[in-house]
């Protein structure tokens, strides 16, 4: 009885140790994923709107 006890808590501990894993896992494809959207962002907006922003303050200036 000893021995299917100690069994069943290394395969506990097995599942706890994948279970782990797989949440680091997700949580670096979560935080990967959201870098390359805040990247993506971050050009776009010095692509797009900081030019326009800056012409748009010289047209009022003129």
């Amino acid at each position: 009885m000893v021995k299917k006890s100690e069994g069943r808590k290394e395969e506990f501990r097995e599942g706890l140790k994948e279970d782990s894993a797989e949440k680091m896992d997700i949580s670096k494809t979560w935080a990967d994923g959201h870098a390359a959207v805040s990247k993506m962002w971050e050009d776009s907006y010095l692509k797009l709107y900081k030019p326009w922003i800056e012409s748009s303050g010289e047209m009022i200036e003129m």
